[in-house]
C-alpha cells in the first residue's frame, strides 16, 4: 500500500502528510471488468474532465479484469501519468481515505457496499440510479445520481463535484456519513434481511426492540452484519 500514502484529500487536512505532492485524487472502484462497469467511459470522462480543468487529478482504477484495450486507451489519450490500475487490493480503507469522490459508472448492480464504504469514510460517492443504489443515495443530499450513457455527460458531472464549494460538499459528506452508519446497525441490516424473506413481522419486532432499548438506555450487544 505505499502507493496509496503518496494521495491525500484536499479536504481533510487531518489525513495530509508533509511528504505528499500530489493533492487531488478521483477513483473508481470495479471489481471486475465486466463490460456492464463501463471502465472505458470512466477513462475518457476523466480525459474530458481534465481538458475543462487545471486541478492535479489523477484516476486510480481498483479491481480484477483490467484488461490490455483499456491501458492502450489510457496510452492514447495521454494519460499514463495520471491514470493508475492498482488490481485487487484486500483492504480498501486506505483507499478511501486518500480519495475525494468515488465514481460507479455501471450499468447494473445489486446493492454494492462500496458506496456505503466510500460514504462511510467522507467520499463524494457518484453513480448511476441502477439497482439498490438509489436506496441508499439521495441526489444532492448525501450523494449523487445520474445517468452517466456517455464520457461527456460524466465529464460535466465530476467538474460540478470537483468545482463544489467547500461548505456544500461538507454537508453532503455529513449526510452521507449519517446514512452509512444507519445502515450498517446490525439491527437495520437483519430487519431488511428478513423483510426480505417476507418475514415483515420479526423486522418490525426487531425495530421495535432497539426503540425500547433506546428508550431505556440499553445497549444491545449481539450484532449480526448481513452483506
Amino acid at each position: 500500500l505505499s502507493f496509496v500514502r503518496y494521495f491525500t484529500s484536499t479536504l481533510f487536512p487531518e489525513r495530509e502528510k508533509k511528504h505528499v505532492k500530489i493533492r487531488k485524487i478521483v477513483s473508481k472502484n470495479a471489481r471486475e471488468n465486466k463490460k456492464e462497469k463501463r471502465v472505458d467511459v470512466i477513462i475518457n470522462g476523466f480525459a474530458e474532465f481534465m481538458a475543462s480543468t487545471t486541478r492535479e487529478s489523477h484516476l486510480v482504477l481498483v479491481g480484477a479484469g483490467m484488461t490490455d484495450a483499456l491501458r492502450e486507451l489510457t496510452t492514447e489519450l495521454k494519460l499514463t501519468d495520471r491514470v493508475h490500475f492498482v488490481g485487487m487490493v484486500s483492504d480498501t480503507a486506505p483507499w478511501m481515505s486518500a480519495i475525494d469522490t468515488l465514481i460507479l459508472a455501471s450499468d447494473s448492480e445489486a446493492f454494492p457496499l462500496v458506496g456505503l464504504e466510500a460514504m462511510a469514510s467522507g467520499v463524494v460517492f457518484l453513480a448511476q440510479p441502477v439497482g439498490g443504489i438509489p436506496e441508499y443515495v439521495e441526489h444532492g443530499e448525501n450523494g449523487f445520481l445520474a445517468n452517466m450513457g456517455t464520457s461527456k455527460q460524466l465529464a460535466v458531472l465530476w467538474l460540478k463535484i470537483s468545482n463544489m464549494a467547500l461548505d456544500e460538499r461538507m454537508r453532503i459528506q455529513a449526510n452521507a456519513r449519517r446514512t452509512a452508519v444507519e445502515y450498517f446497525r446490525p439491527e437495520v441490516n437483519l430487519s431488511r434481511f428478513l423483510e426480505t424473506l417476507d418475514a415483515p413481522v420479526a423486522g418490525d419486532f426487531l425495530r421495535g426492540k432497539e426503540s425500547n432499548d433506546g428508550k431505556s438506555g440499553k445497549t444491545t450487544t449481539q450484532a449480526a452484519r448481513m452483506d
